[in-house]
């Protein structure tokens, strides 16, 4: 409910432990294919504040030819405790490069799977990231957070045999804030953030994406039991550009989504049980319609393609 278009049915959280220590750690590992991986972290603790740093690189040549890939990862971590509270900033950068094979009939690849020949499809993928908190407490029974996120990402296909460039960017703005009083917890953020899709195979040249989503969650413990409800309103503005003089056309759309769940301790266990509804709206790049041959490049824009809606 809560982070709509990307993740229909919901998404997972990982917070990872604060440092303890000052820790310095390394890993390597070899394995089948030309797997070859090593990663690296280091935390420090100055005085009260934390720090910890992590990178890692992974390349496999694959199990058929030209399916290389190369993944490589880095991301920051620094707390400092002030007299507002404690104010964290995380960074993060990821590139992704892989090498496809082309599509084969089911023939070609049973008489030499590993070797089927044809030409291969390069794609390469850059995430960057940033964001800041402050968590503070006021009492034992009052203490907020506040987190601004911001994210850029960046994928480029390249077909080289045809001389296809297909290219699909977004960068997103996330903003909450959560406040806890006694034994209630609400979360109340929004989301903004502007897409684009193009090719230079397509008839209608480019697809823009504008995206503007506000969430709403409140958690009450009574007793041992919790209550859990949720609230999502997402608008979806798309802008279709041809490449000639036409006129633009643009769909706009609104959705909301809603939650309700509870827990409560049984029999030694614990009986959960919620109801939900939920959506996704399509991404940039499925609003294309592709060639039905090779290269399966995109051809035109499709702007029918409606939300996927779960309940």
């Amino acid at each position: 409910v809560l982070f709509g278009d990307r993740a229909l049915g919901g998404v997972m959280n990982i917070i990872t432990k604060p440092e303890k220590e000052n820790k310095t750690s390394a890993e390597g590992t070899i394995g089948s294919f030309g797997l070859r991986s090593a990663g690296a972290s280091l935390s420090r603790i100055v005085g009260e504040a934390t720090a910890r740093l992590d990178i890692n690189r992974s390349v496999v040549d694959g199990y058929r030819r030209d399916s290389y890939q190369a993944q490589t990862g880095l991301s920051g971590r620094l707390r400092v405790p002030t007299r507002f509270g404690e104010f964290g900033a995380t960074v993060r950068a990821s590139d992704e490069n892989l090498r496809l094979p082309q599509s084969i009939s089911a023939s070609t690849f049973q008489s030499d799977p590993r070797n089927p020949g044809g030409y291969r499809t390069s794609s390469w993928r850059e995430t960057r990231a940033g964001g800041i908190s402050l968590d503070t407490e006021y009492s034992s029974a009052w203490s907020s957070s506040v987190r601004f996120i911001a994210e850029d990402l960046d994928r480029k296909s390249i077909d080289p045999w045809s001389s296809t460039i297909y290219e699909t960017t977004r960068n997103t703005i996330t903003a909450d804030f959560v406040n806890r009083i006694g034994t209630l917890t609400g979360l109340y953020g929004a989301e903004i953030f502007d897409a684009s899709s193009e090719s230079n195979r397509s008839n209608r040249n480019k697809v823009n994406q504008r995206s503007t989503a506000f969430y709403a969650s409140l958690e009450q413990s009574l007793a041992d039991a919790k209550l859990m409800a949720g609230l999502r309103t997402q608008e979806m503005e798309n802008g279709f550009s041809p490449t000639s003089s036409a006129a633009t056309q643009s769909t706009k759309k609104r959705l909301e989504s809603w939650s309700l769940a509870g827990r409560y301790p049984l029999l030694g266990g614990v009986l959960r049980g919620g109801i939900q509804s939920s959506f996704a709206f399509p991404t940039a790049d499925q609003l294309y319609t592709f060639q039905s041959v090779s290269p399966y490049a995109p051809q035109n824009i499709y702007p029918g393609v409606d939300p996927m809606r779960s309940n």
